[in-house]
C-alpha cells in the first residue's frame, strides 16, 4: 500500500514539474483570448561583438490591422529602462519586426513590444505590452 501512494505521490511530482516547465517555456509568447490578436513574440538576442537582434512579431486573425512598435532599452540597475532605438510597423496578417543595432557594454538590455489592433471599422480592440527576457552585455 504504501508503494502505491510513493508511485502515486511521484507521478503528481512528475506531472507538477512537467506543468510547471511549460508555463517557464511560454514566457515570451503571449497566448491569450484577444479580439483580433491571434498571438504576439518578443526576444533579444545579443551577440559577443554587441550585435543586438531585437525582435517582435504579432499574428492578427482575419480582418483586422495593427501597429506595431519595436523598442531597445536599457538599464544601468535593472529597474530604470530607457529606450535607445524604436522601430515601427504595421499591417494586417502578421507583422514581424526584426532588426540590428550595436549597443555597448556595460548595461542590461532588453525588447519592448507594443502592439495596437484595429477592427475593419478603425476602432482600437486590443493593445498589449511585453517584454523580452533581460540580456546582459
Amino acid at each position: 500500500m504504501k508503494k502505491r501512494i510513493s508511485k502515486f505521490l511521484s507521478m503528481i511530482l512528475v506531472f507538477s514539474c512537467i506543468t510547471a516547465t511549460l508555463s517557464t517555456v511560454s514566457a515570451t509568447s503571449i497566448e491569450p483570448r484577444y479580439t483580433g490578436l491571434f498571438n504576439a513574440a518578443v526576444s533579444l538576442n545579443i551577440s559577443s561583438g554587441g550585435q543586438a537582434n531585437p525582435f517582435c512579431s504579432a499574428k492578427l486573425r482575419t480582418g483586422y490591422t495593427a501597429d506595431v512598435t519595436l523598442e531597445l532599452q536599457r538599464s544601468t540597475n535593472g529597474y530604470s529602462w530607457s529606450s535607445i532605438k524604436e522601430w515601427t510597423g504595421s499591417g494586417s496578417s502578421m507583422i514581424s519586426l526584426d532588426k540590428t543595432y550595436y549597443v555597448t557594454s556595460g548595461y542590461e538590455y532588453r525588447s519592448k513590444c507594443s502592439v495596437k489592433v484595429y477592427d475593419s471599422s478603425n476602432n482600437l480592440v486590443d493593445s498589449i505590452i511585453e517584454y523580452s527576457s533581460t540580456v546582459s552585455y
